[in-house]
């Protein structure tokens, strides 16, 4: 069986990571009619979506196009539905031509007229697989806030002056801003040169600047790795995480790890010096 996994570096998938399993989802599962599917013990994925209909809406018909917003990914079958996946800590797509999916914790395999299947698999089953009339109404109903990919500088600086807080806090709350999570966030504050316990109210107007121009850069640039920490920049904190004896690219010093809004964050207090 020729079977391609595409996997990723770290275990929770933020928005870089679903942007290139939208990219694979193109290249393999569009425009091709789906013989069946199988769905293995997803019922606690499924929510309120019913097993059956799903099948129903998807045999014999095509994924015809794709959208993201953050860390949801949807696609569009036929023209009246849309297949909704967020991969949760653990999922990831494989890829086969042989009409088989052999890996353990596939949830999801969509087998092709073609004898070619993609299979959707989420080992800790935390993500969430869906029908959707309306990936905008679905957006509304959960509360997300903006695509972080989406915004223009403006409206990002706008943003943070609206809300409260620590700008570790803002950049991963998906009610504010859609699509990050603890990897990327740190990585954003690294490369803009911030603190992660920085108050918004804080901010001036070339701080807020370098905030989003670092979250474009990250997201740029972690795309075109294929959200694979070892392809990344040298000049990334991201494939020093949990690293023994690692060393900031930039001073040399080594990394730390501190508590903010909650979570675990990685930065070098030389680069990032802490907030007065």
């Amino acid at each position: 069986m020729l079977e391609e996994t595409f996997r990723k570096g770290f275990i929770v998938p933020e928005l870089p990571d679903v942007e290139v399993y939208k990219h694979q989802l193109e290249a393999n599962g569009l425009r091709k009619v789906i013989d069946h599917i199988e769905l293995r013990n997803a019922d606690r994925m499924l929510g309120d979506t019913d097993a059956e209909v799903l099948r129903g809406r998807l045999a014999g018909h095509s994924l015809t196009g794709t959208a993201r917003h953050g860390k949801y990914l949807f696609a569009r079958i036929g023209g009246n539905a849309w297949l909704m996946l967020h991969f949760g800590m653990t999922g990831y797509f494989t890829y086969g031509n042989d009409g088989e999916a052999d890996p353990r914790h596939n949830v999801l395999v969509l087998f092709y007229k073609d004898r070619s299947h993609l299979a959707f698999n989420c080992r800790r089953k935390l993500g969430a697989i869906a029908l959707v009339e309306n990936p905008e109404e679905f957006i509304r109903k959960k509360r997300l806030g903006p695509d972080a990919a989406s915004l223009s500088e403006s409206g990002f600086s706008e943003l943070l002056k609206e809300h409260g807080g620590t700008l570790k806090g803002f950049l991963m709350n998906q009610e504010s801003l859609a699509g990050l999570g603890n990897v990327y966030s740190d990585e954003i504050l690294f490369q803009a040169g911030i603190h992660p316990r920085t108050r918004l109210d804080s901010l001036g107007d070339s701080e807020r600047k370098a905030v989003y121009r670092a979250m474009q850069k990250v997201m740029r640039l972690a795309v075109e790795a294929e959200a694979e920490p070892e392809r990344m920049p040298r000049t990334f904190l991201t494939p020093l995480r949990n690293r023994r004896n690692a060393e900031c690219p930039f001073c040399g010093g080594p990394p730390k790890r501190i508590s903010a809004s909650g979570r675990h964050a990685w930065y070098c207090p030389c680069r990032q010096p802490e907030p007065r």
